[in-house]
């Protein structure tokens, strides 16, 4: 019973802390959704028609996807520029009369 009440008062005690985060973080999404809405629409209407290549399509705009692509693309380039290495396992055995010692790499490091 003892740990049943201590629970629930860390858990009340997080609550109260954490509500001020959880309140900013939804501010954010909802000011990030709302840009984006309107430079969307802004940027799509202001540049239809102006280049063959906007014709009838949506200009899409978000905080986050200009990051997002540059993850993307980071991790691409690192794709297309990997170089297959050789590498090798080393284990070591000690033998000593009737006793031996195996003693083998367990992470797989490259060495």
């Amino acid at each position: 019973m003892q740990i049943l009440i201590s629970c629930n008062s860390k858990i009340s005690f997080l609550d109260s802390i954490f509500q001020k985060d959880a309140d900013a973080v939804d501010a954010r999404s909802e000011i990030d959704l709302r840009t984006g809405a309107a430079f969307t629409r802004f940027q799509t209407k202001l540049l239809q028609g102006k280049y063959h290549e906007t014709q009838g399509v949506m200009l899409s705009y978000g905080p986050c996807q200009f990051p997002t692509l540059g993850f993307v693309v980071a991790r691409d380039r690192r794709i297309e520029a990997f170089r297959p290495e050789d590498f090798w396992y080393l284990d070591l055995e000690v033998s000593e009369g009737h006793c031996t010692l195996l003693c083998e790499e367990e992470r797989g490091r490259r060495i």
